[in-house]
This record gives structure tokens, sequence and C-alpha cells, in this order.
């Protein structure tokens, strides 16, 4: 019985390590004057950064959608690629679209994060900015699985 709570521990802390390191799902927020983002996007390891392919979320309760590379908002334009080590982002950064507004944003990092908002003459310092790893579905169900039986195993020892 001691081998089988062994085993199904392990076999957790593999699954673990597993759905972390090969995660293409992430949860990004940042926050700003006036700004308020948060969402999720979708994107593929590149081998140095991962690129985003698609968001979805909110920019100040607004609707949002990833926008193309080199299309938001000032030189350099955005080549929306990230990294979970810091800085996150490079001086081309993610661009949002609002799509209630139409305005682009351009969360980016040159010394500091900022934000090039579509429209505006100058980018403003953000407060935050964070881009961290979402569990995939499957790893979850793994999870749940692992952790009943685990239980399971307990029970049906306890009531020897």
């Amino acid at each position: 019985m001691k081998r089988l709570v062994s085993f199904l521990a392990a076999a957790l802390l593999i699954g673990l390590m597993a759905g972390i390191a090969q995660a293409d799902t992430f949860d990004f927020s940042f926050t700003g004057v006036g700004i308020v983002a948060s969402g999720t996007l979708d994107a593929t390891w590149q081998g140095t950064d991962w690129l985003a392919s698609s968001a979805t979320g909110t920019i100040n309760g607004d609707a949002v959608s990833l926008m193309g590379v080199g299309t938001c908002c000032a030189s350099p334009y955005n080549d929306n690629t990230f990294s979970l080590t810091s800085p996150q982002m490079d001086i081309g950064g993610l661009a949002f679209l609002d799509t209630v507004t139409n305005i682009g944003y351009n969360p980016y990092y040159n010394g500091q994060y900022l934000d090039w908002k579509q429209g505006d003459a100058a980018a403003e310092q953000l407060d935050s900015f964070s881009i961290t790893q979402a569990p995939e579905p499957s790893f979850i169900s793994l999870l749940l699985a692992s952790g009943a039986m685990a239980g399971a195993a307990l029970r049906r020892r306890v009531h020897k």
C-alpha cells in the first residue's frame, strides 16, 4: 500500500512538471493610468521566447483581441513575443485591440514597462505587468484523477 501511495505521488509530481513545461496558454495582466487589462494568451515556443498567436480578455472592461505582428502602435512595432523571465517583453512588445473602441494598446519593455496607446503622443509607464503560465485542462484533470486515486487507496487501507 505504501508503494502505491509513493507511486501515485511520484506520478503526480512528474505530471506537474510535464504540464508546466509544455504549457502554451498564459494569463496576462497589466495596469497603468486609465488602463486595467487581463486575459489569456495562446502562444508557441520559438526556441528563445514565446510568440503569441491569439488573445482573449478585457481592457477597461471591453473585449480585446491580439493584433498582428508589426501593426501597432509606433516604431519599433509590436513583435508579439514574450518571456517568462524578467523582463517579460522586449521593445516591440505585444499589441492588443480594444474591439469596442477599435484602439490598439502596445505594452512593451524599454528599461521599464510602458504602454503606447494608438493616438497618444507618447507612451505611459505601466504600474504592473505580468504573464504567467496557465495550467492546461488536461493537466488539471490528471491532477484531480491522481488525487482521487490516492484518496481511494488511503480509504481502502483504513477500512481493512
